[in-house]
């Protein structure tokens, strides 16, 4: 049976990639942004101005109860803190890549997961993904497809660490002002 409301979807972090967030949530089909977390005052006001409910907390948008799921886009440092408590609260969680700083906050992130009830695939290899994929897709409850990487390990091919960059031809603004900044952060680093 299909619902006849929308999923609500609560946005935690409200950085840069924020209005991408926002412009593909807008378009989606069943689907509203019901508020967006983010500690900055004035990021709240300006989110506020564009008629959106913002909270400086998580556990204020959790007390709210407006939010069936949730995604994280916070800076990466703060993602397992971040995915913790909706994920304790039963809130699927969609956070952006990667899920720590550390394998031991992907791990934790992964864990937590687990014990909310999610059915944990983990796999390593492009081959394992498509197939962890296709099984996600016969289970009947939240599903983890947990990619365990060594940023160290060679890749046949490859001589250093694989960077994938923001798209640089995009219709999104937020998309466009993204690749700038990517850009900006690459020259500094050849600098």
């Amino acid at each position: 049976m299909v619902s006849e409301r929308p999923l609500r979807v609560g946005l935690i972090g409200a950085g840069r990639m924020v209005r991408a967030h926002l412009q593909a949530l807008a378009e989606a089909r069943e689907v509203e942004t019901t508020a967006v977390v983010d500690p900055v005052d004035e990021v709240r006001d300006e989110l506020r101005v564009r008629g959106l409910r913002t909270f400086a907390h998580v556990d204020e948008l959790l007390d709210a109860g407006d939010a069936d799921a949730a995604i994280v886009a916070a800076p990466t440092d703060l993602h397992l803190e971040l995915v913790t408590a909706p994920a304790g609260a039963g809130l699927p969680v969609l956070c952006e890549k990667p899920c720590g700083v550390h394998s031991e906050e992907a791990a934790e992130a992964v864990r937590l997961a687990a014990d909310a009830g999610a059915h944990v695939i983990r796999r390593s290899t492009i081959d394992e993904l498509r197939s962890a994929l296709e099984e996600a897709k016969k289970v009947d409850r939240t599903v983890v497809v947990a990619i365990e990487t060594d940023r160290y390990a060679a890749v046949p091919g490859y001589a250093t660490w694989w960077d994938v960059p923001v798209a640089e031809v995009a219709g999104v603004e937020a998309v466009r002002e993204a690749r700038l900044e990517y850009d900006r952060a690459v020259r500094r680093r050849t600098l």
